[in-house]
């Protein structure tokens, strides 16, 4: 029927194929046809030698089309209410679908479907053919988020970044090359051939720049002076953008190394590509999972310390608020690396209390109290007297004038 779709799903992404004409008002009702692009149903020729009628008769009819979308976690969700079945084929759910009005109504589960998409060896295919459009679609995003990190590093980190990512020069051009090849139509057994043992390497640098990144973490000490913490985050934020690039530029030729072996595996060994496809799967959540681990390592160690700096907003604003501002600029570059990598974001951003709200918070006078009491100092006693004028006098102000502050360490 015209208005049947075919709707294939795996862990990242949604291929819905049938005619252009209702392909195209599934994707809109759903909100997903501008993130689609071209399925590339021609991809399936390499399986024609294990089902040459049912693959050929499928795709000699003009209208027929396959489009591929790139799910976010909202948007599997809606498309896993739709009732998709799982398949011989893991990994992947399936299910036909008719139009009546709205996307909530598309569904209409066939359970004895004889659809030819349905066939085993077709859709091995296209499950590896989504695998790779899911990393086009992450590499494309890769590149979106390194240009913006390159823009952002001065010459000193640009340098440092740079420095680590030339011990993966040989792999990257070995690997920019197999690439253009595919694009070309190149042998793909020769393609492979010329980056099968450049994935090491990449390991290598993606290591490093975890374990840098856990070394930041190191760097963090919650109790130090207002003035040392505020150095030590800006610090941080600048180094974290430098690994944080260099994670993405590993993941990037990741991405393209395993659609050539997932092209090498199609060419040469069919059969086992859907458990290729498999294990690439689980061995890049692996990587993603070390990713997390160390973000958030990270992340929680800031967090601590952007907490003990707004504890001490009344006698170091200044100071409280750059802490805040670099630990959360560490947070949207880590959430930034997240996105394309399909990864949900971890923390919710820190909110420094203003410097009126401090002034009126009973808590926040203590802490102050206790560390101007030592030193008892004339300008300590200046500074609490200031304090109290301000709450008789501006409490709707949020932050102190610069009489009104300290900007050193009491």
């Amino acid at each position: 029927m015209a208005d049947e779709v075919e709707l294939v799903q795996d862990n990242e992404g949604l291929a819905v194929v049938g005619e252009q004409g209702a392909v195209r008002r599934f994707l809109e009702q759903a909100g997903l046809w501008e993130a689609s692009q071209d399925l590339g149903l021609e991809g399936l020729g390499s399986v024609l030698d294990i089902a040459p009628g049912v693959a050929e008769a499928a795709l000699s009819a003009s209208s027929t089309a396959g489009r591929y979308v790139k799910l976010t976690e909202e948007s599997a969700r809606d498309i896993r209410e739709l009732g998709l079945v799982p398949t011989k084929t893991d990994g992947i759910s399936y299910a036909m679908v008719g139009q009546p009005g709205s996307i909530a109504k598309w569904v209409r589960i066939e359970t004895g479907v004889t659809s030819w998409l349905t066939n085993p060896a077709i859709l091995s295919g296209a499950a590896g053919i989504m695998a790779q459009l899911a990393r086009q679609q992450e590499m494309k995003e890769l590149k979106g988020l390194l240009e913006s990190i390159d823009g952002k590093l001065d010459d000193v980190r640009r340098g440092q970044r740079d420095k680590d990512l030339a011990k993966m020069d040989g792999a990257r051009m070995a690997i920019d090359e197999a690439m253009n090849q595919r694009e070309h139509g190149a042998d793909r057994e020769t393609a492979w051939g010329k980056v099968e043992h450049t994935k090491a390497t990449v390991f290598e640098v993606e290591a490093k720049a975890l374990r840098e990144i856990a070394a930041l973490s190191n760097k963090v000490d919650k109790d130090a002076s207002a003035g040392k913490l505020r150095k030590t985050a800006e610090e941080i934020a600048k180094e974290a953008a430098v690994w944080l690039a260099v994670l993405a530029s590993c993941f990037q030729l990741e991405d393209q190394h395993a659609i050539l072996e997932l092209d090498y595996v199609r060419a040469t060994a069919p059969s086992k590509l859907d458990a290729h496809r498999l294990s690439l799967d689980k061995a890049r959540s692996e990587r993603r999972d070390k990713v997390v681990k160390s973000t958030v390592q990270l992340m929680n160690r800031l967090d601590e310390a952007g907490g003990t700096a707004s504890e001490k907003i009344i006698l170091h604003w200044r100071e409280a608020q750059a802490v805040v501002d670099s630990v959360n600029t560490v947070g949207r570059q880590i959430d930034q690396l997240y996105a394309p990598l399909g990864i949900e974001p971890q923390r919710a951003p820190l909110t420094a209390p203003g410097w009126g709200e401090a002034l009126r918070d009973r808590q926040q006078w203590q802490k102050a109290r206790e560390e101007i009491k030592p030193a008892a100092t004339a300008a300590g006693v200046a500074l609490f007297a200031l304090a109290a004028a301000a709450i008789m006098n501006a409490n709707d102000h949020d932050s102190p004038s610069d009489g009104d502050e300290s900007d050193e360490d009491a």
